[in-house]
């Protein structure tokens, strides 16, 4: 995968879960071997992105430090590492979600397929089951349970950010 490709991604998972997608800044520093991703967000988006007792950061870090970019001079690999910058140490409070009553799940089947795809290529199928949205995931490849544990962290967190229910099921 192209160093771009990732940023972009990055961009639009970190998006997903704030109230302000709009001021989500990943710069980047690539090095020999290594790429560095920084994540900037409002500062009232700090905690969602963070999450209970960092769990989103955590999974964050995990789907896209487990995946290497293609270096384009010589086509070896290059590690991945992600940093979520605090703007002098400031953290936003966590907040109550309310359900929102015109919720569409599509946003986050397409997100589910995008980190999924950087590990297997995907089949997803979708239903609801009275408020709840059940996606389900089948792939050929085996994913590592860690990773799909943070991928469903991840699009179950972004949905219930913006007043959904999602659950996510890897068969």
């Amino acid at each position: 995968m192209k160093v771009d490709d990732l940023a972009d991604l990055l961009d639009d998972t970190v998006g997903s879960i704030c109230r302000y997608p709009e001021k989500v800044l990943i710069e980047l520093e690539e090095m020999r071997h290594s790429v560095f991703m920084s994540i900037k967000v409002d500062v009232q988006d700090q905690a969602k992105v963070v999450g209970s007792k960092g769990a989103t950061i955590k999974a964050i870090k995990n789907i896209f430090e487990n995946v290497y970019v293609l270096n384009p001079k010589d086509y070896s690999e290059k590690s991945v590492r992600i940093y979520l910058e605090s703007p002098g140490g400031e953290r936003s409070k966590s907040e109550k979600f309310h359900a929102a009553i015109n919720f569409d799940p599509k946003p986050y089947e397409e997100l589910l397929g995008s980190l999924t795809k950087l590990y297997a290529e995907p089949n997803i199928s979708c239903a609801k089951i009275s408020d709840v949205y059940i996606i389900e995931v089948t792939t050929k490849k085996t994913i590592n349970e860690s990773i799909k544990d943070s991928i469903k962290w991840i699009v179950t967190s972004a949905a219930k950010c913006n007043g959904g229910s999602i659950e996510v099921s890897y068969a």
